[in-house]
């Protein structure tokens, strides 16, 4: 079945809508001020804007890319047996630094205890390795690549503070 609209033109000029279709709340795009597109069962669903209901301008998509957020590594200083899974000593743990991971580096800076792995972790118990952009450092910071030319163990490096950070 050919799209009437290209994923292209939905990204371009298309406005991110969420409206009352069949029954349930529909993520889509408003084109050309009259259809509303939205993708269902593999396939692109253009309806008329008039059938559905509250159908309002909503930015539902962030429009980043992986290399946009903020990435950050922390290391665990000791073996923790937490609910959901264990860590042993020198374990990294790299993450998208975003919501309640925000508050994770607050804490561990201000030295308080933060929810990890459905348990209360120590911020005495890890070290902030890394804060910076989802790049070739991070990578290697948190051990998914390794470098012949550089220690296993790199100094810890922070392009920005925790307390510099904000929700996006």
């Amino acid at each position: 079945m050919d799209n009437k609209y290209t994923f292209a033109q939905l990204e371009k000029d298309g406005i991110e809508a969420i409206g009352f279709f069949d029954g349930r709340d529909t993520k889509g795009w408003i084109m050309n001020t009259t259809d509303f597109v939205h993708y269902a069962n593999d396939s692109q669903q253009v309806r008329p804007v008039s059938e559905g209901v509250n159908v309002a301008v909503r930015h539902w998509s962030f429009h980043r890319t992986d290399d946009t957020w903020l990435h950050a590594v922390i290391r665990f200083k000791r073996a923790i047996q937490f609910p959901r899974f264990s860590v042993k000593e020198g374990d990294r743990w790299g993450f998208v630094v975003y919501k309640k991971r925000i508050d994770w580096l607050k804490a561990i800076e201000s030295g308080n205890r933060f929810v990890f792995a459905g348990g209360d972790c120590l911020a005495e118990d890890v070290e902030i390795l890394y804060i910076g952009t989802c790049d070739t450092e991070y990578s290697r910071t948190a051990g998914h690549i390794k470098n012949l030319a550089t220690s296993t163990s790199p100094a810890p490096r922070t392009i920005v503070t925790p307390t510099q950070l904000s929700v996006a």
